[in-house]
């Protein structure tokens, strides 16, 4: 697991969130004059937002804790729990992205890769999205899901 993947996919809900927050402390003008409609608004913001991003993030990162990938130009390799499992691109069929298309959280990804003899699963927490859509973009299908748990 990349400790930048992470910072990252922690930092992006909280700032948008606290431009939320800002936005609607400048309407107001000032703390004092925050009402309970304002600070409802904002509740029901985080609520909406963070609660399913939280349940998320904490579903992959148990997922992807001690997992760690590596791409060559002809294997995938998987490595997990000190025990090493080597794929050849040419015994996989297909590859499906799951991912929540319009959603804050659309960043938290899973993978379905499929080979002849077994299905294997990959978390936008072990590897970054760019990484490996650079490897998989021929054989990548997309499926739209609302919560892409593992």
């Amino acid at each position: 697991m990349d400790v930048f993947r992470l910072i990252t996919h922690l930092s992006i809900p909280f700032l948008i969130l606290l431009m939320i927050a800002s936005l609607l402390y400048f309407k107001y003008d000032a703390a004092e004059s925050l009402k309970l409609e304002g600070f409802l608004t904002i509740l029901l913001i985080a609520i909406l937002f963070l609660v399913p991003w939280l349940i998320l993030f904490i579903n992959h990162l148990k997922f992807a804790k001690g997992k760690a990938l590596f791409l060559d130009r002809t294997k995938i390799t998987f490595l997990q729990n000190g025990q090493e499992e080597t794929i050849l691109f040419s015994d996989i069929k297909k590859v499906t992205k799951y991912y929540a298309s319009r959603m804050p959280w659309r960043g938290i990804v899973k993978w379905e890769i499929e080979t002849v003899s077994k299905h294997y699963w990959v978390s936008s927490l072990t590897i970054s999205l760019f990484n490996f859509e650079r490897f998989f973009y021929d054989k990548t299908s997309c499926s739209i899901n609302l919560f892409p748990l593992l």
